[in-house]
């Protein structure tokens, strides 16, 4: 091989190289103006670059490095800025190695731009009239105004597969007219800063999606992770209560501990009305001697009542003194 034809080799060779140990860094801010910085996009790196930011120009006082870096087994790929970022002031960002001849640089001019939000949530559903459905949700716009805000709906029908988006603007409600009743929709919203507020183009996840169907919202559809998460502590749990409901049973001691046997108090006097046919004296084990000491063994006279008919006919003419 001519050396003209390995020079050409290595050239054509040098940019996937080069790009593989030049990464790019890309910055989000949340709602709540922390900055997440990553640099793994085109995979992860092959050394551990350092990270360093500044807010306005760069200088000893401004100049900033990396408190918490993100992590991919020991190589950092990303760092997390805890501290609240001026929203409409210049943010630079550089990574550093001794292997770069000169620093890899990205630069905000505002750091508004971009912002991501987090998703909205509590949607819910309501059948205003027979042919129109209301979804409402809410968001944290305590941080930004809600003029500010621009949303995305995206919603089908049970009998759809494809997802219709439909765009809502400084409003958190969305109307659904002509649905048919026979029918179950799903709904999910994602919102973004809107170009009054910011150049902004990132939008936020989608929320948790919500589902109406016969005149009853169903509850928050959960992702699926966290349905088979669920499903998994419903098994376990359920497999332990009865593996102790088993143990009470086959470990009579233990048993006992928590379920007492109650005494039955009929044996206490089976004898009295098998063996001595009820006689409670008998029973109880008196004799016949002082048996017959508590019989009643007494007579009383009898007395004789009479009437005067005389005394009291001439006691009854006699007047009575005045």
């Amino acid at each position: 091989m001519r050396p003209s034809q390995i020079i050409l080799i290595v050239f054509l060779l040098y940019p996937s190289v080069h790009s593989k140990d030049s990464p790019e860094i890309q910055c989000i801010m949340n709602q709540y103006k922390q900055m997440t910085c990553l640099w793994n996009q085109h995979g992860v790196p092959s050394v551990n670059y350092t990270f360093q930011y500044w807010l306005g120009k760069k200088n000893e006082e401004t100049t900033r490095n990396c408190t918490q870096y993100l992590l991919n087994g020991n190589t950092n790929i990303g760092c997390f800025i805890k501290e609240e970022i001026e929203p409409f002031s210049p943010f630079t960002a550089e990574l550093n190695h001794t292997s770069l001849e000169k620093p890899i640089k990205i630069h905000y001019e505002i750091t508004q731009n971009i912002v991501k939000l987090e998703p909205p949530f509590d949607l819910h559903v309501e059948n205003t009239s027979s042919r129109e459905l209301l979804l409402k949700w809410n968001t944290s716009h305590s941080l930004y105004p809600l003029h500010c805000y621009e949303f995305q709906v995206q919603h089908r029908s049970s009998t759809n597969e494809k997802w219709t988006l439909k765009d809502v603007s400084s409003s958190e409600m969305f109307s659904l007219p002509s649905f048919d009743p026979e029918k179950s929709y799903t709904f999910h919203v994602r919102s973004k800063l809107n170009g009054y507020c910011s150049s902004a183009m990132t939008w936020s996840d989608w929320s948790m999606g919500v589902t109406w169907g016969r005149n009853a919202t169903r509850g928050a559809v959960e992702p699926p992770s966290s349905a088979i998460t669920n499903l998994l502590i419903y098994i376990m749990s359920t497999s332990l209560l009865l593996f102790f409901l088993i143990l009470l049973f086959r470990v009579e001691r233990i048993w006992v501990i928590f379920v007492p046997r109650i005494p039955n108090p009929g044996k206490n006097f089976e004898d009295l009305f098998t063996k001595h046919q009820g006689n409670f004296q008998e029973w109880i084990g008196i004799s016949k001697e002082g048996e017959e000491r508590l019989k009643q063994n007494y007579s009383e006279p009898i007395c004789t009542v009479t009437e005067d008919y005389d005394s009291n006919i001439g006691d009854a003419k006699t007047p009575l003194p005045v």
